[in-house]
């Protein structure tokens, strides 16, 4: 079981002291209703920025949950790591896709297309 946040916004875009309103009492009243220590955090929409990390871990928490297009796939860090957001009304077959090795490659092929697309952008 982990936080989610009080109000499920975007951390990223909020300040650094709005992101510790949204972490710290969440993570707090989360402890205080199941009587034990929280120490992971599932971020919202997946996103996070270095301040995000630095009050997760300000807050204690160990780990930390984000998207394939947000978390670094390359660099091992508990307070990013990947996950495969499962919606409630997933469909069987594609549940099975996102949990065999072949999302993998989507996921990097998607971040290829993505970056590949930011470039045009700028250098347009």
């Amino acid at each position: 079981m982990g936080c989610h946040t009080c109000n499920h916004k975007f951390l990223w875009r909020l300040e650094i002291n709005e992101q510790r309103k949204e972490l710290l009492p969440c993570k707090k009243d989360l402890e205080k209703l199941v009587d034990r220590e929280i120490i992971s955090i599932c971020y919202p929409y997946g996103n996070f920025n270095d301040n995000t990390l630095k009050i997760c871990k300000e807050c204690g928490f160990k780990i930390g949950l984000a998207i394939f297009d947000i978390a670094p796939l390359w660099n091992f860090n508990l307070l990013a790591l990947p996950r495969i957001p499962i919606p409630s009304g997933q469909k069987l077959w594609e549940f099975k896709l996102k949990v065999s090795r072949l999302h993998m490659l989507f996921v990097l092929l998607r971040r290829l297309e993505r970056t590949i697309k930011k470039a045009k952008r700028i250098f347009s």
